[in-house]
């Protein structure tokens, strides 16, 4: 068994188990994330993993390299006839694994190339650990798809083809709800994607690490002038604070959804109410929603037509993101559809924004990542328990949030 460590004798923060069959990338995956978590240009190299170019691995080992808070543990293919000709083998393989991610990964990452003709041979690798009597419990609770070689996709929507009903495409979409609809799509040949790619799937591993927030949270940032920002708040019930006479933040349980909810005006606002916004729309929004009404709609539509417009500059470097990621978050709702708490729920049902939720899908930067640690970190302190899971300590959570936001 090959182990390679960062010489620091730290723990890792993050412990990352890559399963597949040979040839799917496991390796350069490693690769990429350990790349992002390497330091400076004046340090070391970052560990890595040797990449084959062939879907015959000769990696039959179980490795494991770690870097600057990240473990990655990379697996070998477990439908090598070294282990389907011995059921023994396999176990014995299994159990080095998990000696060597000390305890339970904070994800399982299941790399899956996206252009194969048929994916039944991958459903039958999948079905081989979700059955496994070691795995199959952490498969099920933290599987991640990587679809790697996803410069094949030519531009394609891989969710409208794993949406389908296209019975060609039924075992990949039956993996893919397995793994709770979390999945990334890495574009292997592309290098300066690889940033953003590895950001994007580390932000759906922090999904499923212990937390405060509780399984069915939805965030939504409203952003409009205060006027239409006054009538959704009256609408909705939401009482008027001190903040250009709204209130910054609330909660309220909608139809078994905690939904919390961010109110940003279009009028310039000090820089210590921009410093409250990021902690109340913390670790990120599932929706930037503009509002408009029959008065304004032209004025804001314009105000909204470019990225660059959405904040003001104060905002915008550290909330903001990529123009790309805003546009994915943002929409324009017309206030007539969010006229009393049942419209509002009718638009979230309208808009999927609960299972965009559940997949881990959400508007964030590095900024409002640190900043959820932080309430997180706040609220486990006030918990009797410290590091329990998700919905138990939500009460502290949100006490802390206004707390931090009053």
């Amino acid at each position: 068994m090959a182990q390679e460590g960062d010489g620091t004798g730290k723990k890792p923060l993050t412990t990352l188990l890559i399963l597949g069959k040979a040839g799917n990338g496991k390796s350069s995956t490693a690769n990429s994330i350990l790349g992002l978590f390497s330091t400076s240009d004046s340090s070391p190299a970052s560990p890595s993993f040797d990449v084959s170019h062939s879907f015959i691995s000769n990696n039959l080992e179980c490795q494991t390299k770690e870097c600057n808070g990240i473990r990655v543990v990379c697996t070998p293919d477990l439908q090598h006839k070294k282990f389907i000709n011995s059921e023994l083998n396999k176990e014995k393989e299994v159990e080095s694994w998990l000696k060597e991610i000390k305890g339970k990964p904070d994800a399982v990452i299941l790399a899956i190339r996206c252009d194969q003709r048929s994916f039944d041979e991958e459903y039958d690798f999948y079905e081989q650990v979700e059955k496994n009597s070691l795995l199959k419990k952490m498969v099920k609770e933290k599987l991640v798809i990587v679809f790697t070689v996803g410069d094949s996709l030519n531009g394609r929507d891989l969710r409208q083809v794993l949406d389908s009903d296209n019975a060609e495409f039924a075992p990949l979409t039956n993996i893919w709800k397995a793994a709770k609809k979390r999945y990334v799509v890495f574009d292997n040949k592309n290098k300066n994607k690889n940033k953003i790619q590895v950001e994007a799937l580390m932000n759906v591993v922090q999904t499923l690490k212990p937390h405060p927030f509780p399984q069915h949270t939805c965030r939504l940032l409203f952003r409009g002038s205060k006027a239409t920002l006054g009538i959704v708040q009256s609408e909705l019930g939401i009482k008027s604070g001190g903040f250009f006479g709204l209130r910054l933040f609330d909660h309220f349980d909608l139809a078994g959804l905690q939904l919390e909810v961010t109110f940003l005006c279009l009028e310039e606002i000090p820089s210590k109410a921009l410093g409250k916004v990021k902690v109340a729309v913390s670790p990120g929004p599932h929706a930037i929603l503009v509002l408009s009404d029959d008065n304004t709609v032209n004025e804001e539509l314009e105000l909204f037509s470019t990225a660059e417009k959405l904040t003001h500059a104060s905002f915008c470097s550290s909330v903001r993101g990529t123009a790309e990621d805003v546009r994915k978050f943002l929409q324009v709702v017309d206030i007539k559809k969010l006229s009393n708490r049942q419209a509002l729920t009718t638009l979230l049902e309208e808009e999927k924004f609960p299972a965009r939720q559940l997949s881990g899908e959400f508007f964030h930067t590095a900024e409002l990542d640190k900043i959820a640690k932080d309430v997180c970190e706040k609220t486990m302190r006030r918990t009797e328990t410290p590091g329990e899971p998700a919905g138990s300590s939500y009460d502290t959570y949100l006490s802390v949030k206004r707390e931090m936001v009053a």
